[in-house]
């Protein structure tokens, strides 16, 4: 029988690393110590009542094994029938409290860490959530730990009635007015925790800032566009909002402003949850601008363009220096578009994308009842900015409704063809126009004479939107994070 000193490293590394709770087994000797701790310290998921041991433990060479850390933050418990009545200001203000106060502490820890090229020349991954044990009391298993398991055992939660109102929720959806809500808003820190935050030290170490949907407490937006202020190494950001939060509008002008001015960003991905009865809300507010006089209804509507027109100004000029960039339902791909929008065919306007390759965008736009001609602008105008985006692989802009339609427009290119493809759940063909602006772009930035144009059908079978959609997207793992595309396909499956 072989002894464990003369058998071969590879061999003792594959027999310890499949030990239960390998962690135990580290402080035996330094032998088993080197070979356990680099999958022990790689990932390290962290609450408020660990950081001063994390600080403490994770000291000099092993501060070299961390790639991932997962700050979850436990909030006070949220107990029915609590649930029917608004948080209060005293409870928001001590939740947001608590939430900052351990990221300020990790934040301080974090920035004594060596710089990247400390650690082998990378960086790591830092990962913010807040939540109250009964959160994950609804129809989704959101305890479900997307990194020692896969996003696919995710998995309804067994004996829920979708059809009752619980925790704001009713057929996995969210309801309008549910008091449940506000308790999962995220509030805008104060004027003492923005100082606070902003003064702290700059964290060089991190390159990657991670904000899933998992847990449906939101991190309000003002708190990300300070995040990327102090991560001055700063690689990729994934922020994913619950739908019916705070109003982002300004705040994601601020977050697109300091993208813009980090030039170490790669890579941006914002979502927030898309909730067909909050655009009725915005369809109902519309069509009641019908009542006021003509003068009263432009005045407001020019107010509500000129707000869209900013934000979308301030994402296209944000993304100039990205390689890719997915945004979900915050910024309409016209206003994105819009200085290359028809009869504006000039494509020396000084917009460049030199790095991007990736583009993700939803628009309105593509609805059924949408006038074709507009349809068609968006797309022309699409393809005449794409030709200042020279390195560009796929392009996609989707959008639907409910389980009634679903669209997307794609743009792929690679080393035996450029095509762009219309898929619908219901019939148009794209204008002349149209394959000219994009025939050009192939022309100009790829070896390819053409562009080939195909139609495919989007069939609905009861999925609700965004999953109906969502599974088609070739960037869908770009828009969302695995563990998060698969909680949305869940909720939107169809019912039995």
């Amino acid at each position: 029988m072989a002894k464990w000193r003369n058998l071969p490293m590879e061999t003792k590394t594959m027999i310890l690393q499949s030990v239960g709770k390998s962690a135990i087994y580290a402080s035996v000797c330094r032998e088993w110590q080197a070979i356990l701790e680099p999958k022990h310290f790689e990932r390290i998921l962290l609450s408020q009542g660990r950081l001063s041991d994390f600080a403490r433990i994770v000291q000099g060479p092993r501060r070299k094994l961390v790639r991932h850390i997962w700050l979850r933050v436990q909030l006070p418990t949220c107990g029915c029938p609590e649930c029917a009545e608004w948080e209060s200001r005293r409870e928001c203000k001590e939740n947001n409290k608590i939430f900052l106060h351990t990221l300020s502490d990790l934040l301080a820890t974090l920035g004594q860490w060596e710089k990247p090229q400390g650690l082998d020349g990378k960086g790591l991954t830092l990962e913010l959530c807040r939540y109250s044990p009964k959160d994950a009391v609804k129809e989704i298993d959101f305890a479900h730990d997307p990194y020692s398991e896969s996003p696919q055992e995710l998995r309804t939660l067994a004996g829920t009635e979708q059809g009752n109102l619980f925790h704001g929720w009713q057929g996995g959806a969210r309801v309008m007015g549910s008091p449940f809500i506000n308790k999962q808003a995220g509030s805008p820190p104060t004027s003492d925790s923005r100082i606070s935050l902003m003064a702290g030290p700059m964290v060089h170490v991190v390159t990657t800032l991670l904000i899933r949907r998992q847990y449906y407490r939101d991190i309000h937006p003002f708190l990300v566009y300070i995040m990327i202020r102090r991560l001055p190494k700063l690689e990729n950001i994934i922020y994913e909002r619950p739908d019916l939060s705070s109003p982002i509008g300004s705040s994601l002008n601020s977050i697109m402003r300091e993208v813009k001015a980090k030039e170490s960003l790669k890579q941006v991905a914002i979502f927030q949850d898309y909730n067909e009865e909050e655009q009725q809300v915005v369809r109902a507010y519309l069509s009641a601008l019908s009542a006021l006089s003509p003068a009263e209804g432009m005045e407001i509507m020019n107010r509500k363009r000129a707000k869209e027109r900013e934000i979308g100004f301030n994402v296209m000029n944000g993304s100039r220096h990205l390689e890719h960039l997915s945004m979900s339902f915050l910024s309409e791909a016209q206003e994105f578009f819009h200085d290359f929008w028809p009869p504006n065919n000039d494509i020396s306007l000084g917009w460049k994308w030199e790095k991007l390759v990736t583009l993700a965008l939803t628009s309105d736009f593509l609805d059924p009842d949408q006038a074709r001609p507009k349809v068609n602008d968006l797309l022309q105008a699409a393809g005449t900015a794409a030709q200042n985006m020279p390195k560009l692989r796929v392009m996609e802009i989707w959008h639907g409704k409910e389980v009634s339609h679903g669209c997307l427009f794609r743009y792929c290119t690679d080393d035996t063809s450029s095509t762009i493809t219309w898929q619908s759940s219901w019939t148009m063909k794209l204008e002349t126009r149209v394959i000219n602006s994009w025939t050009k772009m192939v022309r100009q930035n790829t070896r390819h004479e053409n562009v080939r144009v195909a139609y495919e059908s989007l069939k609905m079978d009861g999925t609700q939107f965004p999953a109906s959609v969502l599974r088609h997207l070739q960037l869908k793992d770009r828009i969302l994070h695995s563990v998060s595309l698969r909680q949305i396909e869940l909720l939107g499956a169809p019912s039995p």
